[in-house]
């Protein structure tokens, strides 16, 4: 910074004042130099501007590595353009934390915040880039070196008293008198600075400017797009849905150093920012409801300022079902077994299946939830048994199908009920009534893959037909019309009682009793 006030009455207060800056310099070089470590031999070049000029004194457009800087002791000499070694940010009041904030906050910087700052200059005026600009140059002096009196170095007395309220906070005697002044807002604040934005001081040699500057690479992101990899399974069915599905993002191949996660939202897309460009490894650990885990593990790039898809557009999940088998048993109802009676048969049965795209715990609310979503018609073979598979379907919708090709039942509720008993059987449940509707909930509890097995084939038992018949024993009588008895004139028939018959049975069936 340069004096450009020409008043001289105070010249050997000002020599002494400049001494001890300069004095104050030194320290701070010497602590530039202890600094260095944490940057090796990195370096940066330096490119110095026009002056701003504020309240009677002026500093300098300053960037490092085409960021804004700003000088750390007020009083030095302006530095050449050159390139000079980096150091960590080492401030003499030992407050670098609040340095490195108010560096952030500041105007040129990625989290400058007008609002933290003035919205007028001391005079009432309006502000400017120039007007930031210097305020940031005084605040950072201030926490830098904790000196109002140094960082408001050459400025009128109506300025510095402005300045120390409005942008400062303390007083000439270092005592708080604006908890809500620029500086102390940015203190309260320091916890918001990101960790790609890397401050650093360079010191330029002796008596000229320590130069405070940073290096911001800016994040990137990771956004996925989740789809199910059924839709006609899953369309319009409640019990699926592409929303809440969590991905953890990994720093590691091996899946241990978590840096965020990624939780999708009802059109299954989910955003995770703030990510230090590099390798990512992305993993779904909580699959979307009635949708099987993800088992892919998604290597991910991440660019600086750019958002990275993962898997290039979208990441599915295969909606979980029931394959089922075996979607009915047609049994006798005197056995409850598989195998008909005489010569009755348990083929050519039919079962109307209903299909309702919702969880219902019995069939009346199922039925009240409007109509079905697919009907199906099946037909059950020479052993009562019918399958799901179109060689079983006698008329209906077209089968759900899983993504390997197999027949399957999504999650919700099947209405099963005999529509057609096979030959030799009565259509009812076993006891005289109508034919029984099976209700079987179709589950995700406790399901792990894409097959939920929660379905139960029901087991329906018909009653045989029987009939009745009667054996009697018959002989002929003859009648004659006169006592010689040569002419019969009549025959009659006469049942015979006490006789005895066996029946055989000529199926290749048993017949049971009825009870």
């Amino acid at each position: 910074m340069e004096v450009t006030t020409t008043d001289t009455s105070g010249s050997k207060a000002l020599r002494c004042l400049l001494a001890a800056l300069i004095a104050l310099s030194s320290v701070i070089g010497s602590l530039a130099v202890t600094g260095q470590s944490a940057f090796a031999a990195e370096t940066a070049s330096l490119s110095i501007g026009g002056k701003i000029p504020y309240a009677g004194y002026t500093t300098t457009w300053m960037y490092a590595d085409g960021e804004m800087a700003y000088c750390g002791n007020p009083s030095a000499a302006t530095p050449p353009s050159g390139t000079y070694t980096k150091s960590a940010i080492s401030s003499a009041s030992g407050r670098d934390a609040e340095t490195v904030a108010d560096l952030w906050f500041s105007y040129g910087s990625p989290g400058f915040d007008a609002s933290l700052w003035p919205s007028t200059w001391y005079d009432g005026t309006a502000m400017t880039d120039a007007r930031y600009a210097a305020l940031a140059h005084i605040l950072l002096s201030d926490t830098f070196s904790s000196n109002g009196s140094y960082a408001l170095y050459g400025c009128n007395e109506s300025f510095k008293e402005w300045c120390r309220y409005n942008v400062i906070g303390f007083d000439s005697s270092g005592t708080m008198c604006n908890d809500d002044a620029t500086g102390r807002k940015i203190s309260r604040m320091q916890g918001e600075v990101p960790s790609n934005f890397e401050a650093f001081m360079l010191y330029t040699g002796a008596g000229n400017q320590l130069i405070l500057s940073f290096k911001y690479t800016p994040y990137g992101k990771i956004d996925l797009l989740k789809v199910t990899a059924n839709e006609e399974m899953c369309g319009g069915n409640p019990l699926y849905s592409v929303e809440g599905a969590v991905y953890t993002v990994y720093r590691n191949s091996g899946l241990t150093d978590v840096a965020g996660s990624i939780t999708t939202d009802e059109d299954g897309y989910g955003i995770l920012e703030e990510l230090e460009p590099g390798s990512y490894w992305v993993r779904e650990t909580k699959q979307a409801p009635g949708h099987a885990l993800d088992p892919t593990v998604y290597p991910v790039e991440v660019r600086s300022d750019e958002t990275t898809r993962v898997n290039g557009k979208t990441v599915s999940d295969i909606p979980q079902s029931d394959p089922v088998g075996m979607l009915v048993g047609k049994v006798d109802a005197d056995t409850n077994e598989s195998a008909p009676e005489g010569d009755a048969t348990l083929e050519g049965a039919l079962f109307t299946a209903r299909y309702y795209a919702g969880d219902y715990a019995d069939a009346a609310s199922a039925e009240a939830s409007g109509a079905p979503a697919r009907t199906w018609v099946f037909e059950t073979d020479a052993d009562g048994f019918a399958y799901l598979a179109d060689e079983y379907k006698h008329s209906g919708d077209p089968l759900y199908y899983q993504t390997n090709g197999d027949a399957s039942i999504p999650l919700g509720t099947v209405l099963i009920q005999e529509t057609r008993a096979p030959q030799g059987y009565n259509l009812d449940d076993g006891h005289g009534g109508d034919p029984k509707v099976f209700c079987v909930r179709i589950t995700q509890d406790g399901a792990v893959g894409e097959s939920v097995y929660t379905y139960n084939s029901p087991k329906v038992p018909d009653t045989v037909k029987r009939g009745d018949f009667r054996l009697v024993k018959e002989v002929p009588v003859e009648i004659y019309d006169s006592p010689s008895g040569d002419m019969p004139q009549e025959v009659v028939r006469v049942l015979v009682p006490g006789v005895k018959f066996e029946l055989y049975n000529d199926s290749e069936s048993a017949v049971l009793s009825p009870e």
